[in-house]
């Protein structure tokens, strides 16, 4: 009887794992494509001020 919700412990971590990565693979990516978006913008900015 406690091999049974040991490996129902073990389960849930391992799909706990599963689902937080993805969590965390997809705030990074919403991350990235923000500091991306803000890097363009700043760029296209400054080349504008230089011709101008």
């Amino acid at each position: 009887m406690t091999s049974l919700p040991l490996v129902s412990v073990f389960k849930a971590v391992k799909n706990g794992d599963v689902w937080l990565l993805s969590i965390l693979e997809g705030l990074m990516h919403q991350v990235m494509s923000e500091i991306s978006g803000r890097l363009e913008w700043a760029y296209i900015s400054m080349n504008a001020r230089k011709e101008a």
